[in-house]
């Protein structure tokens, strides 16, 4: 039973017997197992692969399973994952769905509200009212998608990751609810684990290849930009004003135009002087 405390998007004892309610003695344990598998893996794509592939189709039957990482100002940059394999249909309808997310019931109410628990687009919206909306004219009404049902693992401003599973008939019932309430809180902790690691992976890596370049000040940045860790005064040298953010003509040196590559070294006179500034890239 003490799954339950660390698995509550509701509040208290209320929520626990609701969601035990919808669930057999054979679903907890099943759902058991699957935690247990959760809580093992070293590396994010192949956590993925297993809730799509194995996990999500235990705990609740579907016809679609999706991870998704939907950027409301950067359409482009949305990312969507579906097994089984997406087809050639979902790969032509991909772009129009990147350009009519927003229009998602789960999607905009996700934004308006901190910690969103599960949800179905049948909470939100009639099946006549999710009929007229573009996302299903253009996109779900080809594939199929009569009903679906999404968790949040991630919000960000304007960018969200969750997983949603989806059907052709039957909508989804408060037993499946209850099992993907339970679910998201474990896939958090879990995915936020892995990106730490990964993260300090790459700060340990970076500057053991800086230290052997014999620089004199290091900064480690991903792949936004975002400075992760310094050494020395590094910062001070390029007049960075935030601590986390780069100035803006050293962000645009590391990430030129399209069509345009990175030069290796650049030299500026700044208030402390000539400096040299070496990129040194890593697979990461």
């Amino acid at each position: 039973m003490r799954i339950f405390d660390c698995a509550t998007s509701r509040s208290g004892k209320e929520w626990k017997t609701e969601s035990m309610s919808h669930l057999s003695p054979s679903e907890y344990e099943l759902f058991l197992d699957c935690i247990r598998v959760l809580h093992s893996f070293r590396d994010a794509p192949a956590l993925r692969l297993w809730l799509l592939d194995t996990a999500l189709p235990k705990l609740v039957p579907s016809d679609w399973f999706s991870y998704n990482e939907v950027d409301l100002l950067n359409p482009a940059n949305t990312l969507a994952i579906l097994h089984p394999e997406s087809n050639q249909l979902f790969q032509q309808l991909f772009p129009r769905f990147r350009e009519v997310a927003h229009q998602h019931p789960l999607i905009t109410r996700q934004l308006q509200t901190p910690n969103f628990p599960v949800h179905k687009i049948s909470d939100f919206l009639s099946q006549e009212d999710y009929h007229r909306l573009e996302l299903y004219q253009e996109v779900y009404r080809l594939l199929g998608v009569e009903y679906q049902i999404a968790a949040t693992i991630k919000l960000d401003p304007d960018h969200i990751t969750a997983f949603a599973l989806s059907r052709r008939q039957n909508d989804y019932t408060e037993r499946d609810r209850a099992i993907l309430e339970m679910l998201r809180p474990h896939l958090v902790v879990a995915f936020n684990h892995l990106a730490l690691a990964h993260e300090n992976m790459a700060i340990q890596d970076t500057t053991m290849l800086a230290l052997n370049e014999l620089a004199s000040a290091t900064i480690i940045v991903n792949s936004q930009g975002r400075v992760l860790y310094h050494t020395g005064p590094g910062l001070q040298w390029i007049g960075a004003a935030s601590a986390g953010i780069l100035p803006a003509n050293i962000s645009g040196w590391l990430n030129p135009p399209a069509g345009r590559r990175t030069r290796r070294v650049i030299r500026l006179t700044t208030a402390a002087g000539e400096i040299q500034i070496r990129a040194v890239p890593t697979s990461s």
